[in-house]
């Protein structure tokens, strides 16, 4: 994954991404979804297949405060 750089990119100055909110588009299984949320993003989601492996879980769904809007291909 990227992180890394998308984090860079995002905020320059370094640090969480707190307050950044983040839309994943075609996001698969959601492990970059996943990853910008550890960092604070809040983050929504959208994939064509109408199936996250990545927040199937309901307590996880929470956690990540993750939009989910699928099912669209």
């Amino acid at each position: 994954l990227r992180t890394e750089y998308i984090r860079r990119q995002v905020k320059p100055g370094g640090g969480t991404l707190e307050g950044v909110e983040l839309l994943d588009i075609g996001c698969g299984g959601g492990l970059l979804s996943e990853a910008m949320d550890g960092l604070g993003a809040r983050v929504t989601v959208l994939d064509g297949s109408g199936h996250i492996p990545a927040i199937d879980n309901p307590d996880r769904v929470a956690r990540l405060l993750a939009d989910f809007v699928g099912g669209l291909a």
